[in-house]
């Protein structure tokens, strides 16, 4: 599912969201002690990633076992890029032709679009030396959002420092209060607390082209 026009949500995501703090102005800690988000979010890595020192063992509790698929799950993809010039031409030209027939098909009906409205300061604690990357950190947050930005000197902090990132999200709601990177045969993992620090509406951090804004690069030059 890709965040554009909304067709809205399910009802029982819409009654979740409703029972959350009621827009950006709410306060860091509101949206970080929000009791609906859920308890964790599982990152699986393939078993051609090695398993780092600071990996635990990993037990799942009983009551963490499903035994049933999961009623949704959030896919987040990135906006397709704009046509080119000549293609845009050339499509139009086409449609002109009576020849072409346009078919359009609707969605499943168990596909929403959503959009992401909203942008998030988050850190993620104890986070693992190894997956300190960008394609790590996006791994890790793409199951609730799409990262916009990350604190550049991240990069070479000590193992399981903190890492700071934006992303941007359909609701802070969907934050998990822990990201778990689970390795190999999933035997072991690396258990990542996530803090929501600062939640605001995306239109403050966009310039008059509608481009986002580096939070990050910003304060560096600042300093």
């Amino acid at each position: 599912m890709q965040p554009g026009s909304a067709n809205g949500p399910t009802d029982a995501v819409a009654a979740s969201l409703q029972m959350a703090p009621t827009d950006a102005s709410a306060s860091a800690s509101e949206w970080d002690n929000d009791s609906g988000r859920p308890a964790f979010l599982n990152v699986f890595l393939p078993t051609s990633v090695p398993v780092p020192a600071t990996a635990v063992r990993a037990t799942t509790p009983e009551r963490e076992r499903r035994t049933t698929r999961p009623a949704f799950i959030n896919v987040f993809m990135p906006p397709a890029p704009p046509l080119p010039e000549t293609t845009m031409a050339d499509l139009q030209r086409r449609l002109q032709d009576p020849s072409v027939e346009i078919m359009t098909h609707p969605p499943p009906r168990n596909q929403f679009r959503f959009r992401a409205d909203y942008l998030a300061h988050i850190a993620l604690l104890d986070y693992p030396k190894e997956q300190r990357h960008e394609e790590g950190i996006n791994r890790s947050c793409g199951g609730f959002g799409f990262v916009v930005e990350t604190d550049p000197a991240c990069f070479a902090a000590p193992d399981l420092s903190p890492v700071h990132l934006v992303v941007n999200l359909v609701h802070p709601r969907n934050i998990p209060r822990e990201v778990r990177i689970r390795y190999g045969d999933h035997r072991f993992r690396n258990v990542v607390p996530v803090q929501i620090l600062r939640v605001w509406d995306k239109s403050l951090s966009t310039d008059a082209n509608g481009e986002y804004v580096p939070m990050f690069e910003a304060a560096a030059a600042a300093s």
